[in-house]
């Protein structure tokens, strides 16, 4: 019987929590000391949020907020202090009531969709000769065109640099006239943004329109259609452009259009080893994707496709891990990079998951 056959009819046997454990399994005995094999994987999580001061640059040029002391731990034995602030400054959200007469306040936002993959869209280069630069739909398609369709519910990023600026003038960018010019997304990109299904915008400048603009049109057609944002954003540089998870946190402060957020992203990678024969091994790199926990499922090759680390044929089935079966499971954070041996392509194996 063709090994697909085999797993075809495991499969339906076993359908989605058998294959899983089954496939749990496969990796726990497939690395054991007797098979010398080691997978490992790790997260790294990334703040991007920015460290808000009174002198931190904002929209209107003034003080971000106020700070005074109303108990100390001498008098009351305790320490607090009495915050006054704008909604929108700092690392924030800009909820659709910022900019909609009906649209849902901050506070009302269904807390599954401040989680969402993040697409970073890098417009350094644009942005250090042209400050007014924009993203437009041609850039998603660029994106789209190198690393694949863009998942429905992302969160979009527009990366222009500007958080290197947070320190200072730099961060409004005021021209002779006073005017502010920095990056933001231009107006006509809400159409192609909507019909991908993406649920959030996030910039690292003061504003999602860009600095010079008077009618914030993309704010008003964005938040309009009962999308979400995020401005002041740090954290994105030297991170790939898709690949990590954005996890904003929101304040829940009732009727509100916006507030401040403690914002982070993860990103997941992961390497192993498998044995090919003792004394040899064959080392795989596996790009983990946060929402596809389980990749690289081990197929066997014909003889003459594969030899062994040293490269001479071996006379022991050879293994080679391929990126065959994707599989969505809940807890991705829970179960690393697993790569099983033995395991050949089958398509029900797929479905039965």
């Amino acid at each position: 019987m063709c090994g697909n056959c085999v797993m075809d009819t495991v499969a339906a046997r076993l359908g989605r929590r058998g294959v899983l454990a089954a496939l749990a399994a496969g990796a726990a005995a497939a690395s054991s000391p007797a098979a010398a094999q080691r997978t490992t994987s790790f997260r790294r999580v990334v703040d991007m949020t920015h460290t808000l001061r009174e002198d931190f640059p904002t929209f209107e040029g003034t003080p971000p907020f106020t700070r005074s002391q109303v108990a100390t731990l001498a008098r009351d034995g305790y320490n607090m202090f009495r915050l006054t602030y704008d909604e929108h400054v700092g690392t924030h959200i800009d909820a659709p009531r910022h900019f909609t007469a009906q649209g849902a306040t901050v506070d009302a936002l269904p807390i599954d969709q401040l989680v969402c993959p993040l697409v970073i869209i890098d417009l350094r280069a644009r942005a250090a000769d042209d400050a007014d630069c924009l993203l437009i739909p041609d850039d998603l398609l660029a994106h789209e065109r190198a690393h694949g369709p863009i998942p429905e519910g992302a969160c979009i990023a527009l990366q222009s640099g500007w958080a290197a600026r947070a320190g200072g003038a730099g961060f409004r960018n005021l021209d002779a006239g006073g005017v502010m010019r920095f990056p933001g997304f231009r107006p006509d990109t809400v159409p192609a943004l909507l019909a991908r299904g993406v649920r959030a915008v996030a910039v690292d400048t003061l504003s999602l329109d860009h600095g010079s603009s008077k009618d914030f049109a993309f704010h008003a057609a964005w938040l309009g259609a009962g999308r979400w944002g995020m401005e002041c954003t740090a954290g994105l540089d030297d991170l790939p452009p898709v690949g990590a998870t954005l996890i904003a946190g929101a304040p829940k402060f009732a009727g509100s259009t916006g507030g401040p957020s403690r914002a982070a992203l993860t990103c997941r990678t992961g390497q192993a080893t498998l044995p090919l024969e003792p004394g040899s091994a064959r080392e795989t790199a596996v790009a983990d994707d946060p929402l596809l926990a389980l990749r690289g499922v081990a197929s066997r090759p014909e003889a003459d496709e594969v030899g062994n680390a040293g490269g001479k044929p071996s006379a022991m089935p050879q293994v080679q891990v391929t990126p065959l079966l994707e599989i969505l499971i809940p807890h991705p954070e829970e179960a690393g990079v697993l790569l099983i041996p033995g395991i050949a392509r089958s398509p029900m194996l797929g479905q039965a998951l």
